[in-house]
């Protein structure tokens, strides 16, 4: 973290710069069982539900099924596709632990002019004004390291041969070779944005005085123009990714700060 204060008297306390700054980065790094295989990266032909009704499909003609004889066909492009359901697989030995890695940048910056107005005679003595801008900027980045592409998987499955197919039955005993891990694990990019400016002034001061004290006022007002980006990984914002909560991995809490807030549902 990095920050820093400026004060300058122009005119005694009648007229004074200020200036304010702050630079933080935080980072946290999580971990997390390896991805399970679920849901299906196959779905009903025509419809968004998955083919398989828990773990995934593999198809007949993939090299490491086992089995002969399909206990259901899907329509692949077209063509009908034997398939192996209910498939359960981790990838332990492929990718061990999952990682999340979250990074946050903040930086405030405030810069302004205020002063009192004693100079105009005794009955100013109390009053003072201050005017400034005031422009914050919080970022964050979330790696989810050891996901699985959707898309990359049913072509993996879908692929015959041995060197490049996705074996989903020994995931105990071995691992999948460089080339399959590489088509269906990936890493995934959430990150977002959000800047907020604000221009502001304020005016107060004893306007008289009776028995019990001073009758006092005080005026003021402030400009706000917040911005604020999300850039979610294409793989969870169309919905195709396993392993990670598609549409809604990260979120970010406006509050006047701009503050960031992970949020991981399992």
């Amino acid at each position: 973290m990095y920050y820093g204060s400026f004060v300058r008297d122009l005119c005694d306390k009648y007229l004074t710069v200020f200036a304010d700054f702050k630079y933080a980065r935080s980072y946290f790094d999580s971990s997390l069982a390896a991805v399970p295989f679920t849901p299906d990266p196959f779905h009903q032909t025509g419809t968004n539900s998955f083919f398989s009704p828990s773990g995934i499909s593999v198809p007949i003609s993939n090299p490491f099924n086992p089995f002969t004889v399909g206990d259901t066909t899907l329509v692949v492009n077209g063509v009908p596709v034997p398939m192996t359901t209910g498939v359960r697989f981790r990838g332990i030995n492929d990718t061990g632990p999952r990682s999340e890695k979250f990074t946050y940048w903040d930086q405030l910056f405030d810069v302004g002019l205020r002063g009192e107005m004693g100079e105009f005679g005794d009955y100013f003595k109390t009053w003072n004004w201050e005017m400034g801008f005031r422009y914050s900027r919080n970022e964050g980045q979330d790696l989810s390291i050891g996901e699985v592409s959707q898309p990359g998987l049913r072509d993996a499955l879908l692929d015959t041969n041995p060197a490049t197919a996705f074996n989903a039955f020994g995931g105990f005993f071995r691992q999948n070779s460089a080339r399959a891990r590489q088509a269906v694990y990936v890493t995934l990019h959430n990150s977002g944005e959000y800047e907020l400016p604000i221009y502001y002034a304020t005016f107060n001061g004893d306007l008289f005085n009776l028995p019990a004290g001073p009758v006092s006022f005080a005026i003021g007002g402030e400009y706000d123009a917040p911005r604020f980006t999300r850039d979610r990984d294409a793989l969870n914002n169309t919905f195709n990714s396993i392993g990670s909560v598609d549409g809604q991995s990260f979120r970010v809490n406006r509050d006047i700060w701009g503050i960031y807030e992970e949020v991981r549902v399992p």
